[in-house]
C-alpha cells in the first residue's frame, strides 16, 4: 500500500525543502523531506488499516527526531491525502487511457467541424483553439478558484474579481467531466483510470459529440452552396 500526499505552504516556493514526520498508530514515526505543492509517496504496511477500514495517521509539521519545526504552517489541498493499493496491471490501464484520449480527440474534432459549418475558417479555428484551451485548463481553473479572493480583508466584494470568478466557474463547470478524466496524468502518476470513470466520462463526451454532429448536419444541409460557372 502507498500513502500519497501533497502539502502546501505560503506561495509554495520551489526551492524550499520541508521535513514532516508521518506516523500511523502502532508504527514508528518516519521523517520525510518534501517539496511544496507536489505529490509525495511512501510505502506503508497494510497492518495500519483497522478492521473498520480506517487508519489513524498523525503528520507533524517538522522533524520529530531533531525537534526542528518548519518555518511556516502546512495545509492539504482537497485531494492532497490518500491511501492507494494495487488494483490491476499497467496494460489495461494504458488501454483505457488511450481510449479516453481518442474520445477526447473526437470531441474536439467535432467542435471544429461544427464551427466550420457556419463560421469562416479563421473564426472557426479560433473557436476550436479557444475550446481546446478551455477544456484542458478547466481542471486548473477549478482548483485555482478555491484560493481566488472575491472579497477583501474587510469583507467588501471585489466586483472585477467576482465577475472573473463567475465566468471562470461557468467555464470550469462546462468542461468538468472532460478535465476530471485526466488520462495522461493518471498514467504518469501510476493511478488507475477505472472503468466506471471511463464509462461515465465517455457517455457524456460521446453524447455531446453526437449532438454536435447532428447540429453540423442540420446546418450544412440548409446552406446554399455556390457553384462556379467557369465564366
Amino acid at each position: 500500500m502507498i500513502l500519497r500526499f501533497k502539502l502546501e505552504s505560503g506561495a509554495n516556493r520551489p526551492d524550499a525543502e520541508y521535513k514532516v514526520t508521518v506516523q500511523f498508530a502502532g508504527s514508528s514515526p518516519s521523517v520525510i523531506p518534501i517539496g511544496l505543492g507536489q505529490f509525495h509517496t511512501t510505502p506503508i504496511t497494510p497492518r495500519v488499516i483497522n478492521e473498520d477500514g480506517t487508519a489513524d495517521l498523525q503528520i507533524i509539521n517538522g522533524d520529530i527526531s531533531t525537534g526542528t519545526a518548519n518555518p511556516e504552517a502546512l495545509s492539504f489541498s482537497p485531494e492532497g491525502l490518500e491511501i492507494s493499493y494495487s488494483s490491476g496491471g499497467f496494460q489495461s490501464n494504458f488501454m483505457r487511457c488511450v481510449a479516453v484520449l481518442w474520445i477526447k480527440l473526437g470531441f474536439l474534432a467535432m467542435i471544429a467541424i461544427t464551427a466550420s459549418t457556419f463560421l469562416s475558417f479563421s473564426v472557426a479555428s479560433l473557436v476550436s483553439m479557444a475550446t481546446f484551451l478551455a477544456a484542458e485548463g478547466a481542471g486548473f481553473v477549478n482548483s485555482a478558484l478555491e484560493n481566488y479572493w472575491t472579497e477583501d480583508e474587510k469583507g467588501n466584494i471585489l466586483i472585477i474579481n467576482t465577475i472573473t470568478a463567475k465566468i471562470a466557474g461557468v467555464v470550469g463547470a462546462i468542461f468538468k467531466v472532460y478535465a476530471d478524466l485526466r488520462p495522461t496524468a493518471r498514467l504518469v502518476e501510476g493511478l488507475e483510470l477505472s472503468m466506471r470513470d471511463v464509462l461515465a466520462g465517455s457517455t457524456v463526451l460521446l453524447g455531446t459529440t453526437a449532438i454536435l454532429f447532428a447540429v453540423a448536419v442540420f446546418i450544412f444541409r440548409r446552406r446554399e452552396l455556390a457553384v462556379y460557372s467557369g465564366n
